[in-house]
Protein backbone atom coordinates (compact mmCIF):
# COMPACT_ATOMS: atom_id res chain seq x y z
CA UNK A 1 0.00 0.00 0.00
CA UNK A 2 0.95 3.86 -0.82
CA UNK A 3 2.05 6.57 1.15
CA UNK A 4 -1.46 8.35 -0.11
CA UNK A 5 -3.57 5.10 0.61
CA UNK A 6 -2.24 4.42 3.79
CA UNK A 7 -2.93 8.56 4.50
CA UNK A 8 -6.18 8.43 2.80
CA UNK A 9 -7.14 5.00 5.02
CA UNK A 10 -5.78 6.46 8.48
CA UNK A 11 -8.01 9.74 7.64
CA UNK A 12 -10.72 7.44 7.24
CA UNK A 13 -10.24 5.60 10.86
CA UNK A 14 -9.92 9.32 12.06
CA UNK A 15 -13.13 10.23 11.09
CA UNK A 16 -14.55 6.87 12.27
CA UNK A 17 -12.98 7.61 15.64
CA UNK A 18 -14.51 10.46 15.88
CA UNK A 19 -17.53 9.65 15.13
CA UNK A 20 -17.49 6.81 17.83
CA UNK A 21 -17.21 9.14 20.23
CA UNK A 22 -19.97 8.50 22.95
CA UNK A 23 -21.86 10.88 25.12
CA UNK A 24 -19.19 9.99 28.29
CA UNK A 25 -16.54 11.73 25.22
CA UNK A 26 -14.12 8.30 25.61
CA UNK A 27 -13.11 6.59 22.13
CA UNK A 28 -14.02 2.87 22.15
CA UNK A 29 -10.81 0.68 22.90
CA UNK A 30 -10.44 -0.67 19.49
CA UNK A 31 -9.57 2.20 17.81
CA UNK A 32 -6.55 3.79 16.58
CA UNK A 33 -7.29 7.07 18.42
CA UNK A 34 -5.81 4.70 21.25
CA UNK A 35 -2.60 5.10 20.33
CA UNK A 36 0.49 7.33 18.14
CA UNK A 37 3.28 6.54 16.12
CA UNK A 38 6.22 9.10 15.20
CA UNK A 39 9.68 9.32 13.68
CA UNK A 40 11.85 11.10 15.24
CA UNK A 41 13.63 12.54 12.40
CA UNK A 42 11.23 13.23 9.64
CA UNK A 43 14.33 12.96 6.88
CA UNK A 44 17.72 10.93 7.30
CA UNK A 45 20.75 10.98 5.43
CA UNK A 46 21.61 7.72 3.52
CA UNK A 47 22.84 5.06 5.87
CA UNK A 48 22.07 6.87 8.80
CA UNK A 49 19.91 5.93 11.60
CA UNK A 50 16.26 7.31 13.24
CA UNK A 51 14.02 6.14 16.07
CA UNK A 52 10.42 5.05 15.60
CA UNK A 53 8.03 5.27 18.72
CA UNK A 54 5.20 4.24 19.87
CA UNK A 55 2.40 5.63 22.37
CA UNK A 56 0.14 3.89 24.42
CA UNK A 57 -3.04 6.35 25.13
CA UNK A 58 -5.95 4.68 27.48
CA UNK A 59 -5.02 0.86 27.15
CA UNK A 60 -1.50 -1.71 26.92
CA UNK A 61 -0.96 -2.01 23.27
CA UNK A 62 0.70 -5.69 22.87
CA UNK A 63 2.47 -5.36 19.78
CA UNK A 64 3.23 -8.38 17.12
CA UNK A 65 4.57 -7.13 14.49
CA UNK A 66 6.98 -4.17 13.63
CA UNK A 67 8.45 -4.24 10.05
CA UNK A 68 10.63 -2.04 8.46
CA UNK A 69 9.83 -0.80 4.72
CA UNK A 70 11.90 0.20 2.28
CA UNK A 71 10.73 2.79 -0.74
CA UNK A 72 10.04 0.45 -3.06
CA UNK A 73 6.93 -1.16 -0.10
CA UNK A 74 9.19 -4.34 0.62
CA UNK A 75 9.39 -5.43 4.22
CA UNK A 76 13.30 -5.47 4.60
CA UNK A 77 13.09 -5.83 7.94
CA UNK A 78 11.83 -6.78 11.31
CA UNK A 79 11.58 -6.53 15.15
CA UNK A 80 12.36 -9.49 17.21
CA UNK A 81 11.66 -6.86 20.30
CA UNK A 82 7.82 -6.46 20.67
CA UNK A 83 7.50 -5.24 24.64
CA UNK A 84 3.77 -4.66 25.82
CA UNK A 85 3.31 -0.81 25.85
CA UNK A 86 1.46 -0.30 29.01
CA UNK A 87 -1.10 2.59 28.80
CA UNK A 88 0.19 6.13 28.82
CA UNK A 89 3.85 5.04 27.93
CA UNK A 90 5.54 5.06 24.59
CA UNK A 91 8.15 2.76 23.01
CA UNK A 92 10.79 3.21 20.89
CA UNK A 93 12.88 1.29 18.45
CA UNK A 94 16.31 2.57 16.56
CA UNK A 95 15.42 2.38 12.64
CA UNK A 96 17.72 0.16 11.35
CA UNK A 97 19.31 -0.91 14.95
CA UNK A 98 16.62 -3.05 16.26
CA UNK A 99 15.90 -4.88 13.12
CA UNK A 100 16.93 -8.17 11.60
CA UNK A 101 18.24 -8.77 9.33
CA UNK A 102 20.70 -6.31 9.57
CA UNK A 103 19.72 -3.29 7.14
CA UNK A 104 20.76 0.49 5.99
CA UNK A 105 19.15 3.03 5.34
CA UNK A 106 20.85 3.23 1.85
CA UNK A 107 17.67 3.49 -0.58
CA UNK A 108 16.78 7.27 -1.34
CA UNK A 109 12.47 7.65 -0.82
CA UNK A 110 9.84 7.16 1.58
CA UNK A 111 10.11 4.24 4.32
CA UNK A 112 7.68 3.60 6.74
CA UNK A 113 7.38 1.39 10.47
CA UNK A 114 4.74 -0.35 10.29
CA UNK A 115 3.46 -1.78 13.82
CA UNK A 116 0.29 -3.78 14.43
CA UNK A 117 -1.29 -5.26 18.11
CA UNK A 118 -3.33 -7.54 19.11
CA UNK A 119 -5.87 -4.51 20.03
CA UNK A 120 -6.45 -4.73 16.27
CA UNK A 121 -4.29 -1.25 15.87
CA UNK A 122 -2.27 -0.95 12.73
CA UNK A 123 0.03 2.29 12.55
CA UNK A 124 2.81 3.57 10.46
CA UNK A 125 5.31 6.10 10.30
CA UNK A 126 7.07 7.34 7.54
CA UNK A 127 10.27 9.22 7.06
CA UNK A 128 12.49 10.24 4.14
CA UNK A 129 16.07 8.96 3.58
CA UNK A 130 17.77 12.32 1.52
CA UNK A 131 20.66 11.67 -0.76
CA UNK A 132 22.05 15.05 0.83
CA UNK A 133 20.70 16.51 4.36
CA UNK A 134 22.01 19.88 5.36
CA UNK A 135 21.57 19.12 9.72
CA UNK A 136 20.31 22.46 11.03
CA UNK A 137 22.18 23.69 14.40
CA UNK A 138 22.29 27.12 16.07
CA UNK A 139 25.82 27.19 15.45
CA UNK A 140 24.90 27.02 11.61
CA UNK A 141 22.23 29.89 12.21
CA UNK A 142 24.97 31.93 13.94
CA UNK A 143 27.36 31.52 11.26
CA UNK A 144 25.08 32.22 8.46
CA UNK A 145 23.64 35.46 10.34
CA UNK A 146 27.64 36.43 11.38
CA UNK A 147 28.83 36.46 7.59
CA UNK A 148 26.18 38.44 6.34
CA UNK A 149 26.51 40.77 9.27
CA UNK A 150 30.28 40.96 8.10
CA UNK A 151 29.90 41.25 4.58
CA UNK A 152 27.40 44.56 5.07
CA UNK A 153 30.07 45.85 7.31
CA UNK A 154 32.78 45.15 5.08
CA UNK A 155 30.73 46.93 2.46
CA UNK A 156 29.81 49.67 4.71
CA UNK A 157 33.72 50.21 5.06
CA UNK A 158 35.20 50.51 1.74
CA UNK A 159 32.31 52.34 0.41
CA UNK A 160 32.96 55.21 3.29
CA UNK A 161 36.74 54.70 2.60
CA UNK A 162 36.44 55.22 -1.34
CA UNK A 163 34.10 58.00 -0.33
CA UNK A 164 36.71 59.80 1.41
CA UNK A 165 39.22 59.27 -0.65
CA UNK A 166 37.03 60.59 -3.68
CA UNK A 167 36.32 63.89 -2.26
CA UNK A 168 40.40 65.02 -0.54
CA UNK A 169 41.70 64.35 -4.05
Amino acid sequence: MDKANRMAVLSFVAVLSIMAIGGNGKVPMANAATASISATNDVVGQGGSNQVTLCAGAMTLHPYQVHLINPSGVVVGQSLWLPAVPAGTCQTWNVPGDFVPPVSLSQVGAWSVEIRTHEAVQLFADFEVSFFVLPESPVGVAALTGSSMAALGAFLFFKRRNTVTETTA
